[in-house]
């Protein structure tokens, strides 16, 4: 059977809401005229019922986690109707007779979750590497519900090197056949630079994509030095400021980095206590003042007390 693949007819039918099964198929349909002018693999394919044993994942399919919530949900959902869009999947390029998933991969986990030994898969002839490539991470960025900036980083980077472009031309290629901006699109591609731990942290929120994409400058033992000063100060992440200014610094060793994010401040010198008044307190002395009435009379005894105090110290007797 040879007919034109209609693809946002195709992804009308996903679960995961018709305003990004449409943006999906944009995606593919953009990047399909671009990649099958000389193979035409959009016009050679046949909708068949494969069974699930003889269906392979696509070799860069663990860039893409799999969340268990919505897939306990597709799997509800395919108990209750079945597969509503078949698989996108090519002849294998190694293994005769058996298959390999273009876009589908959590349907057919689904689907073996549900019971079912086979499945519905619009099997493509003819399609080259370059070409199942751009259409695994297209359908993969078009579909996807959320996407970790890890995931996001990746697939930006493989639209690219399919399409063959770099720097700004790439940036602007990708941006174009996407939903995101340029400026997004060039942060999240500048993550693909980032050393997996500061990646991590990227992904579970502790830095922003906007920090990340100012530490990608960083070489890779720049990086390494920033997480551990990081660790040393117990820092889960570093703020977009911070981070620029990590990136701006000319030396990037364990010191300087450490100055930069926790500068050790001068203590400045207690204040010399003031020269005050002599205050007695009636309370504490009055009982040594008894039969003494007028200020003058208490001076003047406490004068001749101290006088014969510091004599008798000096004669060393300790006698007053």
């Amino acid at each position: 059977m040879s007919k034109n693949f209609d693809f946002k007819g195709r992804l009308a039918g996903n679960n995961f809401g018709q305003q990004m099964n449409t943006q999906a198929a944009s995606v593919v349909s953009t990047l399909a005229g671009r990649t099958a002018k000389d193979s035409g693999w959009t016009k050679k394919f046949q909708v068949l019922d494969i069974p699930l044993t003889k269906l392979h994942e696509y070799p860069e399919q663990k860039v893409f986690s799999m969340d268990e919530a919505e897939l306990e949900q597709l799997t509800e959902n395919v108990r209750a109707s079945g597969i509503l869009q078949p698989l996108i999947v090519r002849v294998h390029p190694t293994i005769p007779g058996d298959f390999e998933i273009i876009a589908g991969h959590r349907r057919r986990e689904a689907a073996r979750r549900a019971g079912m030994e086979t499945v519905p898969c619009q099997v493509y002839v003819g399609m080259t590497d370059a070409e199942a490539k751009t259409v695994f991470y297209a359908t993969n960025m078009g579909q996807r519900s959320e996407l970790l900036p890890s995931e996001r980083a990746a697939g930006y980077k493989a639209l690219a090197e399919v399409l063959r472009l770099e720097g700004n031309g790439a940036v602007n290629e990708v941006a174009k056949i996407g939903s995101e901006g340029k400026r997004t699109v060039y942060r999240y591609m500048r993550l693909v630079n980032l050393e997996k731990p500061l990646l991590d942290k990227v992904d579970k929120k502790e830095i922003s994509v906007y920090a990340g994409a100012a530490l990608a400058d960083l070489t890779p033992t720049a990086q390494m030095n920033l997480l551990a000063v990081l660790e040393q100060h117990d820092q889960d992440g570093i703020t977009e400021k911070a981070a620029k200014e990590v990136a701006a610094l000319q030396r990037h060793d364990v010191e300087a980095i450490e100055r930069c994010l926790f500068p050790v401040r001068e203590k400045k010198a207690a204040p010399a206590p003031k020269a005050g008044k002599l205050k007695l307190n009636p309370k504490r002395f009055d009982h040594y003042f008894v039969g003494l009435d007028t200020e003058e009379e208490k001076l003047d005894y406490l004068e001749a007390a101290l006088i014969a105090y510091s004599t008798a110290q000096k004669k060393g007797d300790g006698q007053c």
